[in-house]
């Protein structure tokens, strides 16, 4: 048993054993191993060689040996006071627990529920110190048999048999380095909340800036009466970037025909892009399986690319499976469907009817405040994205004009222009001051290194079935943050959000 001589810091058995129950059989094998090779230096025929299979005697003594071994180690002078019937030191640790060596030598808690029912195990549990390695392997063993239980769950199954001083940090320990239970228990990454993109900060006319989404498909029947067939159709969102004004079109597919037929319908009305926003096509939150595919098709045209680079427009994708990174234009979906839900219920409209509830949604969300209310009376009315259309908010009935202008078409363009510096002015002061503010994720994290192994999230699998990856390349922000990083994973490389992966 010399390899049982070394201390626990050099010598970890947690790493070597990974069971308690190896660990007490291959330590039943060297006590057996030992005894037949005193046997036969003794050459007595009285006592015969142990041969087959370990007995339940052989396996509880290798688990005495174990505990004694760790007790003499760790409480020496607490063994030594016992087993001459002396008390234990007042400066000792155990001096609390009073105690005792039983027949079999081995360190128990005296306690104070010596009177109670409970069997001898549990009245005066074996002591063991929480920094061996003997504890380590026994919790680890316990939380494996436990079905990979919680703490408490843990803890009190082990102090069924042993008294560990510090139990709560040690079953912690062992909790948070298992695997599984970390993988179950995951908890994405996080990083320091970037600084707003410029085309939200930037005073510019109304969807100059844009990003653009999807959301569907919702069923459409092609004419009225009985009997009348359904479709699907798409909803194509378009929201500027620096008002909130959305723009709804309806489309029939998402093929790159239908998208910049709907595109083009966008611009005749709002006007041309300088630059437009929008997902990489897998991470549409609730999406259909069909969405996500279809839109995947439709970025990647090559008719659709060569459209852009003609019009002069910039496109710009976030990551894959970066929800959190257009949640600007997915809470502007949100609101599109929030009024859906409520306007249509179970309703099958046709194509036109379907594209006037649209255009009276489009009025809805475009009527919303961008700011704080008043409740002030004399306070001027509350900023909306109407303002930046058409001066006023889409769902209020027209002032009546009390006075006639006078003037030329030049000055009427001045007036005008007044105006709208007058809108922007409020929205400097009103509305851009509010984005100061970060609502969540305000703490710094170390960045992702090269070669770092972590667990990459799948929505579409359950986290024991997550693949691992590694680190080839991170990519930091403008704040030198690391928010991006690319993977090297059995399947390939991948483009991933710190938000969904979690470190090993």
């Amino acid at each position: 048993m010399s390899h049982l001589t070394q201390t626990a810091g050099e010598w970890d058995l947690l790493t070597r054993y990974h069971s308690f129950n190896i660990l007490k059989r291959v330590t039943a094998y060297v006590i057996r191993f030992v005894k037949n090779l005193r046997i036969a230096a003794s050459r007595s025929n009285a006592e015969k060689r142990r041969l087959g299979p370990l007995i339940c005697a052989e396996i509880q003594e290798a688990e005495l040996v174990l505990v004694k071994y760790v007790q003499s180690n760790a409480f020496e002078q607490e063994v030594f006071n016992c087993s001459s019937r002396k008390p234990v030191p007042v400066r000792s640790s155990l001096i609390r627990l009073q105690p005792f060596l039983d027949a079999k030598g081995v360190l128990r808690v005296g306690g104070r529920i010596e009177n109670s029912t409970l069997s001898n195990d549990a009245k005066h549990p074996i002591i063991l110190p929480k920094g061996s390695s003997l504890a380590k392997i026994i919790a680890a063993e316990v939380h494996i048999t436990t079905l990979h239980a919680g703490l408490q769950i843990m803890q009190a199954t082990l102090q069924r048999r042993f008294w560990v001083p510090g139990i709560r940090s040690l079953v912690r320990a062992i909790y948070r380095k298992c695997a599984r239970c970390k993988r179950l228990n995951h908890k994405p990454l996080q990083q320091l909340m970037s600084q707003l993109p410029l085309s939200r900060v930037t005073c510019a006319r109304s969807f100059l800036h844009s990003a653009v989404d999807f959301a569907g498909p919702y069923a459409l029947k092609f004419s009225h009466g009985r009997g009348a067939k359904s479709t699907k159709a798409y909803i194509c969102s378009f929201i500027c970037m620096s008002t909130g004004a959305m723009h709804l079109e309806l489309a029939g597919d998402l093929s790159s025909v239908a998208f910049i037929a709907a595109f083009k319908r966008f611009t005749n009305r709002r006007g041309y892009c300088q630059h437009i926003y929008s997902d990489n096509g897998t991470n549409f939150a609730g999406a259909e399986r069909e969405l996500r595919i279809a839109y995947e098709r439709c970025i990647s045209d090559d008719k659709l690319s060569s459209y852009f680079t003609d019009t002069h427009t910039t496109w710009h994708f976030n990551p894959p499976s970066a929800l959190h990174m257009g949640g600007y234009w997915e809470v502007g979906i949100k609101r599109v469907k929030y009024h859906l839900k409520r306007a249509l219920n179970s309703t099958l409209l046709a194509y036109e009817e379907f594209s006037t509830v649209l255009t009276e949604v489009e009025a809805c969300v475009n009527s919303r405040p961008i700011c704080w209310i008043s409740t002030n009376i004399n306070d001027l009315e509350v900023l909306t994205p109407g303002h930046f259309l058409v001066g006023e908010p889409l769902k209020t009935l027209p002032d009546p004009d009390v006075e006639m202008f006078k003037g030329s078409l030049f000055q009427r363009w001045q007036l005008i222009t007044s105006i709208r510096q007058h809108f922007w002015k409020r929205w400097r002061d009103e509305y851009l001051v509010n984005l100061q503010q970060r609502t969540k994720w305000f703490r710094s994290t170390p960045n992702l290194q090269k070669d770092d192994v972590v667990v990459i999230h799948d929505n579409n699998a359950p986290p024991t079935k997550w693949k691992l990856g590694r680190v080839l390349d991170s990519h930091p922000g403008t704040d030198d943050r690391v928010r991006v990083v690319s993977l090297k994973t059995a399947e390939g490389e991948l483009l991933r959000p710190i938000s969904k992966l979690t470190t090993t």
